[in-house]
């Protein structure tokens, strides 16, 4: 089974900086949702990755984040895709490689898809193919020189459509 583990942050919605959890939900980036669309199209599963750090900071209850995630979920509905997972995470590597067991996906048929670093190296740890966006901007500390911080096998995408013209046939 091909499946595609996206991050939610900056991937599928804007970056939450500075977002007001209380009053505000998830916006959707351009062109986000007719990428899943595609993926669904092409036979795809279709993961969504949430960190646990809204929680972990209290900024965010689980009752607060299940109903940004259903409006969510209801938006990228509206728009003709379909999301089969949301994969909260803390320890990513073991979340994937779970998720993939859970899904019977190899390694080999799995993408993941992130703008941040960390993330990314641990995809590629999971074993799978790892592509970066630009579109998500930089994820690194002040100083942090932004070419050593990319794991070198992360294929480097402009933004989730290009993806998906790429993979989604």
């Amino acid at each position: 089974m091909k499946l595609i583990i996206l991050d939610r942050e900056g991937v599928v919605c804007e970056p939450e900086r500075g977002m007001n959890w209380s009053t505000q939900g998830f916006r959707l980036l351009d062109g986000a949702a007719e990428a899943i669309a595609r993926f669904n199209h092409a036979g795809y599963q279709v993961a969504l990755l949430q960190d646990c750090e809204a929680l972990h900071r209290g900024v965010c209850d689980m009752d607060r984040l299940n109903r940004l995630h259903a409006d969510l979920l209801q938006a990228l509905a509206q728009r003709g895709a379909r999301v089969d997972v949301l994969l909260f995470a803390d320890a990513l590597t073991r979340s994937i490689t779970d998720l993939m067991d859970r899904l019977r996906a190899t390694a080999a048929q799995t993408l993941f898809v992130s703008g941040s670093a960390e993330h990314l190296a641990s995809a590629l740890e999971a074993g799978c193919r790892a592509i970066r966006l630009l579109c998500m901007g930089p994820t690194l500390a002040s100083g942090a020189d932004p070419a050593s911080a990319i794991p070198e096998d992360a294929l480097l995408r402009v933004d989730l459509g290009a993806v998906a013209r790429e993979v989604a046939h």
